[in-house]
């Protein structure tokens, strides 16, 4: 279906969704190639992208790296997709944004002392990323970081950790 090659499959969010939420990193590659040869097809991209947050973790990280390493950043659907993925809320942001961004995620899914080191920053938008990253690895270590993080002398860390609360429900 993702390569045409059946009359009666079709590529769709199915296929997309299937090839990234399994454990098969052979079905990730495929996901890959599609994304990077979407060229000028903005609507396949986005189809793909869409689907990079229902992804299993180790192809989410995956994904994230292929939009560093080929510069994808520089499309529309990668800035939205991006968006969307961190909770941002961003009326728009240029590529280079973006890339800090997963550079700095990629980091911190990475590297756990990092991560925690993070949360004791003044910069909200670090933190904010450091509780993203951790929640992504476990969703009720990030409720209890966010929580403590309340109490902070600073408003925009009580504002990004609220934010995380909120997003986790």
């Amino acid at each position: 279906s993702a390569t045409g090659g059946r009359e009666a499959g079709r590529m769709g969010h199915h296929v997309t969704q299937a090839l990234l939420s399994c454990s098969r990193p052979d079905a990730w590659a495929i996901a890959e190639r599609l994304l990077l040869s979407a060229g000028r097809q903005e609507g396949l991209r986005q189809a793909i992208l869409e689907t990079v947050d229902e992804a299993h973790p180790d192809a989410f990280r995956r994904m994230l790296r292929l939009i560093r390493e080929e510069k994808l950043s520089r499309f529309s659907s990668v800035v939205r997709a991006a968006d969307t993925w961190f909770g941002f809320l961003w009326d728009s942001a240029s590529g280079s944004r973006i890339d800090a961004v997963i550079d700095r995620v990629l980091q911190f899914l990475h590297d756990a002392s990092a991560r925690a080191a993070a949360l004791d920053e003044k910069d909200a938008e670090t933190v904010y990323l450091a509780l993203w990253s951790q929640a992504f690895e476990d969703v009720d270590r990030a409720v209890a970081s966010a929580t403590r993080l309340l109490s902070s002398p600073s408003p925009e860390v009580r504002y990004v950790a609220t934010h995380l609360l909120v997003q986790t429900g």
